[in-house]
């Protein structure tokens, strides 16, 4: 049952079973898992680094659309009906 519960959670990392299926019918030669999973992780890493680059430039956009939906001074007024002057 642990052995279940070990490619389970492996295959729910990443990891594809014919990696794992390889390595626990090895004797005692882990070597491909450890391989695998030293992959997946810089996958994972690399991943993080994407997702960061795209959160802080999204936040950028964000800053510079606020500054463009700033209402500005005199930029598209109607006259006043009193003195027909902005």
């Amino acid at each position: 049952m642990a052995r279940f519960g070990t490619v389970r959670s492996l295959t729910a990392e990443g990891l594809p079973l014919a990696e794992i299926r390889r390595a626990l019918r090895s004797r005692g030669d882990n070597e491909a898992v450890v391989e695998a999973l030293e992959r997946l992780a810089r996958t994972q890493a690399e991943a993080a680094d994407v997702v960061s680059d795209l959160s802080a430039r999204v936040a950028a956009l964000e800053a510079r659309l606020a500054e463009l939906e700033r209402p500005r001074p005199g930029w598209f007024r109607r006259p006043s009906p009193r003195t027909g002057k902005e």
